[in-house]
């Protein structure tokens, strides 16, 4: 190394042609050996980094499981089956196949000409101002009491209940 170094300042000394030919030539040699040194700086830092990802890998592995058994001990959540539940709750909800013989319009209606009868006449009103869906009830509309049994169905007490509270 220290004859490099001589012989590249004696070439700097003379200004002959020849001599630049040299100085080419041996920055092309040392030129060639950063190259050899740099493949080799490089291969040690990808075996760092890549050795840094593993360890970085492993350290989220740690505290990922140790957050998890930490909270279901702690708390008694379980996060994969809270994770799971949160992509039915994300999902849009089907009435006609959760609830079979929810209320309608036409139940109301029903109810309204069911409640049409002699006794009950202005039981069940519409007025779109007033009550759940324009219908209401007004017990000052029944004339007389109740002289027979009175029969509803699912949907006709459900209708007369949402109607009422």
């Amino acid at each position: 190394m220290k004859s490099a170094q001589l012989t590249f300042t004696k070439i700097c000394e003379t200004k002959c042609f020849t001599s630049l030919k040299i100085i080419k030539q041996h920055k092309a040699v040392k030129f060639d050996g950063f190259k050899f040194k740099q493949k080799k700086i490089n291969m040690k830092a990808l075996k760092r980094t890549l050795i840094s990802f593993v360890c970085l890998i492993a350290v989220l592995g740690i505290v990922i499981v140790g957050g998890y058994i930490f909270v279901r001990s702690k708390y008694g959540i379980d996060l994969f089956r809270t994770a799971g539940q949160l992509k039915t709750l994300t999902q849009t909800v089907d009435e006609t196949t959760l609830c079979p013989n929810a209320l309608n319009e036409t139940d109301f209606e029903d109810l309204k000409t069911y409640f049409s009868g002699e006794n009950f006449t202005g039981l069940v009103k519409y007025d779109e101002s007033k009550g759940y869906k324009g219908y209401y009830t007004d017990f000052a509309g029944i004339s007389g009491g109740v002289s027979s049994a009175i029969t509803l169905t699912e949907k006709y007490t459900g209708a007369l209940a949402q109607i009422m509270f």
